[in-house]
C-alpha cells in the first residue's frame, strides 16, 4: 500500500478561501427588495404574495437605498453610490408623486355649515387612555370614530371622558362617540380578518350613515377579497361616509378606483404627507376615510400624537340635502 508523500503540496488547501463580502450580500439584498417592490406595485395586492409585495414602503425602501448611496460616497465609491441613487429614484417619484400630493383642492363648494369627523386607532389606550380622550377633546369633532379601543373602559364613561355632550357606543374594539343622537346601529360584516359596522347619526337636518370598517393586520390575511365585501356593500347600502383602520394602502386594487361618486377624503381635501403607521415615521397608508356622493370633504388632515402608533384622521364635512346634485 503506498502512502501519501510529506513533501507533496497540497494545492487545494493553498487556495485562497473566497469569502462572501457583506458590502455585495447588501447589494443584492436591496436589488431584490427592489425587484419585489416593483412587482408589487405592478400587480398590487393580486394575489397573497404580491400583496406582501406591495405593502413594501416605498418611502423607507427609498430611505434605505439613499442611505446606502450616502455611504458609498462616504467610502469613495463612486459608481456604487451612483447605481443606488439611479435604483432609488422609482421608490422616490412613487412617494413623491403617486402617493402624496402637496397641493390641496379647493371644495368644489362653500356651505354655510359645517361638521368633523375624527378617526384614531388608539391603540387600544395602551399609552393612556386620558391622554387620549384629552387629545380627542381637542379636536372638539360631531363625531368620534375609534379604532382599538378597550372595551374595559365603558361606553358611557368614554363618551364622558371626550365630553358631557357625546353619546357613545363600544362594540367589537370599535367605538363611536356623537354629539347630537345615534340614530341606529348595525352590524353589517363580520368574518375572519373584517367587521363592518353602520351607524346613522342625527344632529338637526342632518342624517348620516356611517360605515365603521376594521381590517385585521395579519400577514395570513389577504386584503383583497375582504376589502372586495366591503366594496360591495357601498354599492349596495350607499353610506355617506366610510372610515377606518383598513390595514390596507389606499392604492389597493378594491379602493383603486372606488365606486362611482365615493372619493377618498385625502384626494378630495387633504396635502402632504398621507401615512399614517407607524408614528413617529409613518410610511404606509392604512387608515383610511372614504366620502360619498352626499358628502363634501372640506378639509382632510392627519395629525400625529405621542399617544398611539397611528395618526389621526380629522375631516371637516358638509352634507348635501336629499335630492340636491
Amino acid at each position: 500500500m503506498s502512502s501519501a508523500d510529506p513533501n507533496e503540496r497540497d494545492e487545494t488547501a493553498e487556495r485562497p478561501v473566497r469569502r462572501k463580502r457583506p458590502g455585495r450580500c447588501w447589494a443584492a439584498g436591496l436589488a431584490g427588495l427592489l425587484l419585489a417592490w416593483g412587482g408589487g406595485q405592478v400587480f398590487r395586492d393580486r394575489s397573497w404574495v404580491t400583496g406582501l409585495c406591495f405593502y413594501i414602503p416605498a418611502p423607507a425602501l427609498a430611505a434605505l437605498l439613499l442611505a446606502t448611496a450616502g455611504w458609498a460616497l462616504v467610502r469613495r465609491r463612486w459608481t456604487r453610490a451612483t447605481v443606488f441613487v439611479l435604483m432609488a429614484v422609482a421608490p422616490v417619484f412613487f412617494t413623491a408623486v403617486v402617493e402624496n400630493q402637496w397641493v390641496r383642492a379647493d371644495p368644489s363648494e362653500a356651505p354655510s355649515a359645517s361638521s368633523r369627523l375624527v378617526h384614531w386607532n388608539v391603540f387600544r389606550g395602551r399609552l393612556g387612555w386620558g391622554a387620549v380622550a384629552a387629545r380627542l377633546r381637542e379636536e372638539k369633532a360631531d363625531v368620534y370614530v375609534i379604532s382599538e379601543m378597550a372595551e374595559d373602559i365603558g361606553a358611557a364613561k368614554a363618551a364622558a371622558d371626550v365630553g358631557s355632550e357625546y353619546q357613545g357606543r363600544i362594540f367589537s374594539g370599535l367605538a363611536v362617540f356623537t354629539r347630537g343622537g345615534l340614530a341606529a346601529e348595525r352590524r353589517l360584516l363580520r368574518a375572519p380578518g373584517i367587521k363592518v359596522h353602520e351607524i346613522r347619526w342625527r344632529d338637526g337636518d342632518t342624517d348620516l350613515k356611517v360605515f365603521v370598517a376594521d381590517l385585521s393586520p395579519g400577514l395570513l390575511n389577504w386584503r383583497d377579497p375582504r376589502l372586495r365585501r366591503l366594496v360591495g356593500l357601498m354599492r349596495s347600502e350607499r353610506p355617506d361616509l366610510v372610515v377606518g383602520d383598513f390595514n390596507a394602502p389606499r392604492r389597493s386594487r378594491a379602493l383603486c378606483p372606488l365606486p362611482d361618486r365615493y372619493v377618498h377624503a385625502y384626494e378630495a381635501a387633504g396635502a402632504g404627507w398621507s401615512y399614517t403607521w407607524p408614528v413617529p415615521c409613518p410610511v404606509l397608508a392604512i387608515d383610511q376615510c372614504i366620502v360619498g356622493p352626499r358628502v363634501v370633504a372640506l378639509r382632510y388632515e392627519l395629525e400625529s400624537t405621542a399617544y398611539s402608533d397611528h395618526r389621526l384622521q380629522v375631516l371637516d364635512f358638509a352634507v348635501r340635502r336629499r335630492g340636491d346634485n
